[in-house]
């Protein structure tokens, strides 16, 4: 038998073992490298999660989002001369809504999220002057987790989704509360819709303790809401 096709095929396996390791394995760095442009590019995107414009058109606010950092900026109807909005504390913008009439912005902030999720979430109304004439004032401080800022339509007072002494934001996705004591009676954090008038102070719940309220609108009057 021919020794020749013997030391072929051994000349043949030889090469596949040297070359086959550097083939089958990346240089040991490339993926964290990777992971790292990603989070580089994903710091660069800019999200403008909330804008609303004034009744006269004259102002147009909104939340830009980067770098999981929230400002409200102000400019006028047509996007220009923009100016960042300090708010008071650390507290970072989430919701707006405009007083129907005038050049006042209420802002929504979010100022403390306890990452145990033991203690309730610190929230803030802020009226703010959309014009730059009047300082800010605190309309309200809240014990619970809010959202979806809504005037009445002669402006004199204003309702959201509130879910009092929430420790979580009441979305699917978000981290859920230590699961301690009787599971599915105590410790359950219902959203309703509240409301508070222009002299400020504690919120008044408009629906039920134990109907979870989705979605609101004001009946044109704003004696009344519906409610899903």
């Amino acid at each position: 038998m021919s020794t020749r096709p013997l030391i072929l095929a051994l000349l043949a396996a030889s090469a596949l073992f040297v070359l086959t390791p550097a083939l089958a394995e990346p240089p040991a760095n490339s993926e964290a490298a990777h992971i790292d442009r990603i989070l580089a590019q994903r710091a660069q995107i800019v999200e403008i999660p909330r804008v609303a414009l004034s009744p006269n058109g004259q102002r147009l606010a909104y939340i830009v989002e980067q770098a999981g950092k929230n400002r409200l900026e102000i400019a006028d109807g047509r996007g220009r001369h923009a100016q960042v909005v300090k708010l008071a504390g650390d507290c970072r913008p989430e919701d707006l809504a405009w007083q129907p009439g005038t050049s006042t912005l209420a802002v929504l902030t979010r100022c403390k999220v306890d990452p145990t999720n033991t203690k309730p979430i610190q929230s803030a109304i802020e009226l703010l002057d959309g014009g730059g004439k009047h300082p800010a004032r605190v309309l309200a401080t809240l014990d619970g987790f809010a959202q979806a800022l809504s005037w009445t339509h002669d402006g004199k007072r204003l309702g959201f989704l509130f879910v009092p002494g929430a420790t979580r934001a009441p979305y699917a996705t978000a981290s859920g509360n230590p699961r301690v004591g009787v599971i599915g009676i105590e410790h359950v954090q219902v959203q309703r819709v509240a409301a508070i008038g222009l002299a400020g102070g504690n919120p008044e719940l408009l629906t039920p303790a134990g109907l979870y309220a989705y979605e609101f609108s004001w009946s044109p009057d704003g004696t009344r809401i519906a409610y899903t």
